[in-house]
């Protein structure tokens, strides 16, 4: 994985009254914390507090100490995108306090992920393919390619052991129909590992399925997975595109 550039604190969105949880976004390959803007204040929106941390490896648990704090008797919310999903996996069963829920979005899965195994690369590492496979979104794509922190070629680079289960945690794992970097069967396989997750595949989405086209319908549908969440109930999840 390519290193990232450590920033002095998290990116932070907040809710303009009460906060009724905290989430924190573990980017992927190739990104920051800063490219989960429009995202992060579409949940502020709905009063979430967001942020979104750059987190070199080994440097997990100190640095999502902050950023996990909230108010007392809200939950706290881990979500991860590509490699960050792979990460928010891991750091489930670490982290103190532990997540209250999981949200795994474009997990960079391979028809050999067999649990325990590497995960998904891109065949084509040229920009302009990489580019395409992340996202059919015009403004997105102009945001990465204008974007000198985010780092070219990320997508070809290698994913390291991909865990053998899900956590036993309230689970929502958002995955593209039209995702080229990551194999369905294979994400459809390990959501299957926990009964507390639930699979919504959007229509034509590609891998950064946050930044994605519908993006704003993603989000929605993760309030609502939230909001279940909160009042102790399951979210009935169908696709959000």
């Amino acid at each position: 994985m390519p290193a990232s550039v450590l920033s002095p604190a998290p990116v932070r969105w907040d809710p303009p009254a009460a906060i009724r949880g905290t989430v924190v976004v573990l980017h992927g390959r190739g990104e920051h914390g800063g490219l989960y803007e429009r995202f992060g204040r579409r949940l502020a929106a709905d009063g979430y507090a967001v942020a979104g941390p750059d987190l070199p490896d080994g440097e997990d648990a100190a640095l999502l100490g902050a950023a996990t704090t909230g108010p007392p008797g809200t939950p706290f919310i881990l979500i991860g995108s590509d490699t960050g999903a792979i990460r928010a996996v891991e750091l489930a069963s670490i982290l103190e306090p532990r997540p209250d829920a999981l949200i795994l979005a474009g997990l960079p899965l391979s028809r050999l992920t067999r649990f325990g195994g590497g995960g998904a690369v891109l065949a084509a590492p040229d920009w302009d393919a990489e580019v395409t496979a992340r996202t059919a979104c015009p403004v997105y794509a102009a945001r990465l390619s204008d974007d000198a922190r985010v780092s070219r070629g990320a997508l070809a680079e290698p994913v390291g052991p991909v865990p053998s289960v899900l956590p036993d945690l309230p689970t929502l794992v958002i995955q593209g129909a039209a995702d080229p970097v990551a194999d369905l069967a294979a994400v459809q396989a390990f959501t299957a590992t926990s009964p507390q997750a639930s699979l919504a595949v959007v229509a034509a989405g590609r891998h950064d399925i946050l930044n994605d086209t519908l993006h704003r319908s993603v989000a929605a549908h993760i309030v609502l997975f939230l909001e279940a969440m909160r009042a102790g109930q399951t979210l009935v999840t169908v696709d959000p595109g």
